[in-house]
């Protein structure tokens, strides 16, 4: 399996930040796992109240069910309190970019958030959500439609059991990366990527 530094970064983020007891890296659901009925009815209508939305109707091309098994969360983690947090990072040199057309990105940013939602709210109905999508670079008009579906997003689907956020440039150092250096500063574990990348620099220092 290739090994993303984007991830392994997300990874030691909330263990060392985020506080999370349990963390995992590209995480899917199995097939064989069980759920409540009334649970897919309501999450099954959540995803019918997305399609409805003219601004994300074409996000989701499957069908529910395929939808969920296509999803893949980056890194997901638990803390002591049960709050699960699932973060995607995107991490392109030229700045974040999906396809060629202006919205695919904003579509592609959105599609990963609610599918996450959708996925949580089915397999961890009684915990609280913390949904985030980051990328260190980010240009500013391809900021700027991200933050709207963000807002759209929040308005639509955010409770108090589900919170989204969205951290890029500034916000993803100041938010991510800063705290995630001061985090693993006297960590002595270092079998963490990107604990033993930033060890390994320091040598030279």
């Amino acid at each position: 399996m290739k090994i993303e530094m984007g991830e392994s970064l997300i990874y030691s983020y909330l263990r060392h930040v985020k506080k999370c007891l349990f963390t995992q890296t590209n995480w899917k659901a199995s097939s064989s796992w069980d759920y409540s009925p009334t649970t897919y009815s309501e999450v099954n209508a959540i995803f019918d109240k997305i399609l409805a939305n003219p601004e994300f109707a074409s996000i989701f091309p499957s069908s529910f069910d395929q939808t969920l098994k296509q999803a893949e969360i980056d890194v997901l983690g638990i803390d002591g309190a049960n709050n699960i947090y699932a973060v995607d990072i995107a991490y392109h040199e030229a700045g974040l970019q999906y396809g060629t057309e202006k919205n695919e990105t904003r579509d592609r940013v959105a599609k990963k958030l609610l599918r996450t939602m959708l996925l949580l709210k089915l397999y961890f109905p009684t915990t609280t959500h913390r949904i985030i999508f980051c990328s260190p670079k980010v240009t500013p008009a391809t900021h700027d439609r991200i933050n709207a579906a963000m807002k759209l997003i929040r308005d639509g689907y955010e409770e108090n059991s589900v919170v989204f956020e969205y951290f890029a440039n500034d916000d993803f150092y100041d938010r991510i990366m800063k705290p995630t250096l001061e985090g693993i500063k006297s960590e002595p574990d270092s079998s963490e990527l990107f604990s033993r990348s930033i060890k390994l620099l320091e040598l030279f220092k």
